[in-house]
């Protein structure tokens, strides 16, 4: 078992970075067949992916089932949901969404080896929405020797463009006087993709939502 504090990073084109912190679960890694499986057993677990793929099928007793095809940076995967389950997931079986997916590593009901678990969805939210509603503030992150009044005037004219109510700030780093945090009282801007894609544009700008 793991026992130093984990913290899980994960980033897309919609979000930026974000962190989820794992150092409250337990953390198990076993190596089989040259992949590294990590099972967090009886825990709650939530990951961000995007959508790739959906099918609505039927079992042989004709009851409704469908698969949902993800992937993010490092794999893919397919959940297969049925029932109830099945029914209230559906509308998020969209293809190319981002979404927010939270379950339960669990053993598998039917499965006689303890070590055989499988991630049951329990709940999902579009990414888009769950950034409007949790993100607080944003961090830009630049080195001294790129404030320019060149990059002070882009950035100016991208605050002023999507004004809004979440916090902004800039951090500059200098290799000799270290890291100077810039916090903006007056300026606030609308967390948007558009927003996101002025910044993403923006080659000497690292941002990291709060």
């Amino acid at each position: 078992m793991i026992s130093d504090n984990i913290i899980f990073k994960i980033e897309n084109e919609q979000t930026g970075w974000q962190s989820v912190d794992l150092s409250p679960y337990d953390i198990y890694l076993k190596e089989e067949i040259g992949e590294l499986n990590v099972a967090i057993k009886n825990k709650e677990l939530a990951i961000a992916t995007i959508c790739t793929g959906v099918q609505d099928r039927l079992t042989k007793k004709g009851k409704p089932f469908g698969i949902l095809e993800v992937e993010d940076f490092h794999a893919s995967h397919s959940f297969f949901v049925f029932g109830e389950d099945y029914i209230k997931l559906k509308p998020y079986f969209i293809s190319e969404q981002y979404l927010f997916i939270k379950g339960k590593v669990q053993p598998r009901p039917w499965s006689k080896d303890v070590d055989d678990v499988e991630f049951k969805i329990s709940s999902i939210e579009l990414l888009s929405e769950l950034r409007d509603k949790s993100v607080k503030s944003i961090t830009l992150n630049v080195e001294t020797k790129d404030v320019t009044d060149e990059f002070i005037e882009k950035i100016n004219a991208i605050l002023t463009q999507h004004q809004g109510k979440c916090d902004f700030s800039i951090q500059v780093k200098d290799n000799e006087e270290g890291v100077v945090k810039l916090q903006s009282r007056t300026k606030r801007i609308e967390l948007t993709d558009a927003f996101l894609e002025s910044i993403d544009n923006m080659k000497e700008i690292s941002y990291k939502l709060n």
